[in-house]
């Protein structure tokens, strides 16, 4: 995927919160101010979690950030007057603060479950930005059900063994360990809670930021923004590219003639995807059998799988697991 960035604000308020919770001075390898790269950033509060030898680290942080300091997709979540309308604003309108992530809000029978995911599997390990991310949606959360608390589960993608702690002690709630996705599952009765924290946003302002969030995706590759589409919908077994096509708002003829243009087939792409998602999983899912991932890829049969792997990174993938996880 083309370079991926998360907004200045997210950089901000992380030195903020860690200046006033730890007294931090920051470090000259700090990224400076405008657009931060992803990964950097990732990998910025994985080093903090782990020189502070605290596993919750992007936890605490999260609960002690603000939404009300990213800017005007802050104003306009924050100025939401219930729960449920803050969070679907903070859905449709989080491309604006980060590249290539699955945000989602849906509802299943009494539960309401927010889910988080970094679409590049490329990025790895993420643990700390997962709970720093949920930390944040959380601290919304509290404010309409502070004493219920016991009544969230969290999920995340990362194993126990490699966070290595507690982590449901850490947090006061449940929490479920290796997942697909990062999520916090809540009583859907609190969607329509009121949230009163800022005036009501204008409706010019999310005119405005509907007006970004258009050109934003205008501006975005076909050939990326079908990675990101793949990449989202690998685990449900949903990936075609008339869904896709359908999706963007063209045709499956427009959509590979879109993706010749840039040098891609859609082919291409879903394998690429399929074989990055398979190298992270094997060396991340010590457990996870090749049955279980070449379905979770879409093979039926892992001997496809294998071969697919093998064209791919020059090696089998039980040698590639092996490798892996010696080093």
């Amino acid at each position: 995927m083309s370079q991926l960035y998360v907004t200045p604000s997210a950089i901000s308020d992380l030195r903020r919160v860690q200046t006033a919770q730890w007294h931090y001075a920051g470090e000259t390898n700090e990224p400076q101010p405008g657009l931060c790269d992803l990964r950097t950033f990732v990998q910025l509060l994985e080093e903090r979690g782990k020189s502070a030898g605290m596993p919750d680290f992007g936890w605490r942080t999260g609960l002690a950030s603000s939404y009300g300091n990213r800017g005007d997709v802050g104003r306009a979540v924050l100025g939401a007057r219930t729960l449920g309308t803050a969070l679907h604003r903070l859905v449709q309108y989080f491309p604006l603060i980060q590249d290539a992530t699955a945000l989602a809000l849906k509802v299943e029978d009494s539960s309401a479950i927010l889910s988080y995911r970094i679409l590049d599997p490329d990025i790895w390990p993420r643990h700390q930005d997962a709970m720093y991310s949920l930390g944040i949606y959380a601290a919304m959360i509290r404010l309409v059900a502070p004493s219920d608390w016991l009544h969230v589960e969290l999920s995340i993608e990362a194993e126990a063994s490699e966070v290595k702690a507690d982590l449901s002690h850490l947090v006061g709630t449940q929490v479920i360990y290796g997942c697909g996705l990062n999520a916090l599952r809540f009583p859907a009765a609190w969607l329509d809670k009121e949230l009163a924290i800022m005036k009501s946003a204008d409706p010019l302002l999310l005119r405005s930021l509907s007006r970004q969030l258009v050109g934003k995706r205008r501006a975005t590759a076909v050939g990326d923004r079908t990675r990101e589409i793949i990449y989202r919908d690998m685990a449900s077994g949903q990936v075609g590219q008339e869904q896709i096509a359908r999706e963007l708002g063209v045709t499956s003829r427009t959509l590979r003639r879109k993706l010749c243009a840039e040098g891609h087939s859609f082919q291409e792409l879903l394998d690429d995807c399929r074989m990055r998602c398979a190298a992270r999983e094997l060396t991340a899912r010590r457990h996870l059998s090749l049955s279980e991932l070449a379905l979770r890829l879409g093979y039926a049969e892992h001997s496809t799988f294998s071969r697919a792997f093998h064209r791919w990174a020059g090696t089998a993938p039980q040698v590639y697991r092996r490798e892996h996880l010696i080093h």
